[in-house]
């Protein structure tokens, strides 16, 4: 057995690798858990030595990457971002088009320099503002939104965390370190290339729905939701003449007694005490059904919200790309008992999301409505892959620390490029700062953290130290060698960065840079290429997400928030994909060979 694996390590290796991006595309298990399972085999098998799995802990890209969640964080925290917008939308209504452009600008750059999940995260709610007093659809403005901040991300080294990977994994294959700004000439390339195609193709090509925006802005997304009638004062009259479930937008489609569900004929069924209406309302009627007394409106165990429940807010949240919820029933989760929230509502784009509430299995860009204790919300964005897109926020702003988390960043950026200290030290250095003179409290700076890419990134690093080990990586690049020295250098280049763009859009971003970036490290030197240029190809093509709303978080962020469709996102994304592909491997051949 011993010297069956050894002869065959290396195809065994690749069905390994082909293996696990099969069950990242199905998402049968969170990303981090599919890799760190895969990670296992690879040294259970001797792929990977006790010895060399441990020692991907000493990679610094991943401490980097940390630190710099803690720094995006600090600069939520002290509302940096949220300043900054707000200046965009006070000037809105004077100059609305140099308002919309000087946003996707400040979007652009300070996604350069901070993590840009948060910063689309934080400036969803604010784009609404601005879709408002411009008298714009929203969904003229959210994916422009995304795109700007993935276009932002991939001009340093520091704005997205695949670009630090891909510079850890290239270290320790033997490549000089990037420098911080090393490759903003590209970066620069590809946005001015991305928001001219967005100017252009924009007006065409990204949907104008103003009835379905006119709702989202007001917040009136219809959300499938549940009441129980409490008491005896409705019993024994129809269900067409009970005002309440008349109002504009809301629609009963079923009503269970018992075991029973009645769905045919409701105008005419006399109801009773007990009976649960399944039903789809508007935000606003279903917090108006919910303030009624003779009704708890959501999943069963609920209570009933009133104006002195003053410690409530209401919270439109949105599912992440990780499906941590799979196969399961929204009424199993028990987020009432676990996080002590309510649940009022569910919503899926242009779908109901089930037969009734509580069957609803949640996936990638449900909305769901929920009421709660600020804290509640805190413990479920910590917990699951649920986060809040309302401005909801637990804590006030620290304002009066801005300065210090701005400068705790400049002094990053500017002692990085100046070469004193690597970026992970200085990072590092930062988040100290700001913890001891409380930009962000200890637990806050914890929360920032994404743990679920950091093992992600750990696990895959694993794997492509597996790769490497067992000869896939040399069989492989063997195996295109053939292929890609028939075009010719820029043809070549531009493969590479079609083909990184490509897996993108179907597995995460993350585990396609680790098993990229050695492999064309490994095409370097037979196709006459500079690996750095090659290297860089793949750091922009894991990036440069446009063509799904599920290929990049920032992308299923702004699916959530409107009234988006799947093909929206391909109609301008795969314009995008190409033209920027293009001029992105334009620039990399012109400034890396």
């Amino acid at each position: 057995m011993a010297a069956l694996l050894s002869e065959y390590q290396a195809w065994i290796a690749l069905a390994l690798l082909l293996s696990m991006f099969a069950l990242f595309m199905a998402e049968a298990y969170p990303p981090e858990v599919t890799a760190a399972g895969f990670a296992s085999l690879f040294v259970l098998l001797g792929m990977v030595s006790p010895d060399d799995a441990m020692g991907v802990f000493s990679n610094p890209a991943p401490i980097t990457i940390g630190a710099m969640f803690i720094l995006s964080g600090a600069l939520v925290r002290t509302g940096v971002l949220d300043a900054l917008a707000g200046v965009v939308v006070e000037r809105a209504s004077s100059a609305p088009r140099l308002s919309l452009v000087a946003f996707l600008l400040v979007t652009l750059v300070a996604s350069a320099f901070v993590n840009n999940t948060p910063i689309v995260l934080v400036l969803i709610p604010v784009v609404i503002r601005l879709a408002h007093a411009t008298s714009i659809a929203p969904t003229r403005l959210l994916i422009p939104l995304s795109y700007a901040g993935v276009l932002g991300g991939a001009c340093t080294l520091i704005g997205t965390s695949t670009n630090l990977l891909v510079d850890g994994v290239a270290r320790e294959a033997g490549l000089a370190p990037f420098s911080l700004f090393e490759i903003t000439p590209v970066g620069v390339v590809a946005a001015a290339c991305g928001l001219a195609v967005m100017a252009i193709l924009g007006r065409r090509l990204l949907p104008d729905r103003g009835e379905a925006s006119a709702g989202i802005l007001l917040g009136e997304t219809e959300y499938l939701s549940e009441a129980r009638i409490a008491d005896d004062s409705m019993d024994g009259r129809p269900l067409g003449e009970i005002g309440l479930f008349k109002a504009p937008g809301v629609i009963v489609s079923g009503v269970q007694r018992g075991t029973e569900t009645i769905r045919k004929d409701l105008d005419a069924f006399a109801v009773k005490k007990g009976d649960r209406l399944i039903l789809r309302a508007p935000t606003s009627e279903l917090l108006t059904l919910a303030s009624h007394e003779s009704l708890k409106v959501g999943l069963r165990g609920t209570a009933r919200l009133t104006a002195e429940e003053g410690d409530n807010v209401i919270v439109e949240a949105v599912v992440a790309p990780r499906k941590w919820t799979s196969g399961r029933a929204l009424a199993s989760m028990s987020l009432g008992r676990r996080f002590g929230l309510q649940v009022l509502g569910a919503h899926r784009h242009n779908h109901i999301p089930g037969p009734e509430l509580g069957v609803v299995t949640l996936r990638p860009a449900d909305k769901l409505l929920l009421s709660g204790p600020t804290a509640a919300f805190e413990e479920l964005a910590r917990e699951t892959n649920i986060v809040s897109i309302s401005q909801a926020a637990g804590r006030a702003f620290r304002r009066s620390k801005a300065p210090i988390a701005l400068a705790a960043l400049a002094g990053v950026v500017v002692l990085a490029a100046l070469g004193i200290l690597p970026i992970g030290i200085l990072a590092i250095m930062a988040v100290s700062a700001i913890l001891i003179l409380r930009c962000i409290d200890a637990d806050e700076a914890w929360d920032s953290l994404d743990g679920s890419v950091l093992v992600l990134i750990f696990a895959m690093l694993i794997v492509g130290r597996g790769l490497q080990e067992s000869g896939a990586v040399e069989l492989v690049v063997s195996a295109l060698v053939p292929l890609l020295s028939l075009m010719p250098g820029f043809l070549a280049l531009l493969a590479v960065y079609l083909l990184a763009s490509l897996l993108t859009e179907l597995v995460t971003n993350n585990a396609v840079a680790v098993v990229l970036t050695p492999v064309v490290i490994g095409l370097a030197e037979p196709l006459g290429i500079d690996a750095r240029a090659l290297v860089v190809a793949v750091m922009f093509g894991a990036s440069a997400s446009f063509a799904t709303p599920i290929g990049y978080q920032t992308n299923t962020l702004v699916y959530g928030a409107a009234d988006y469709r799947f093909a929206d996102f391909l109609k301008i994304g795969v314009p995008m994909n190409i033209l920027v592909g293009i001029a992105a491997s334009a620039a990399i051949w012109i400034f890396f060979t």
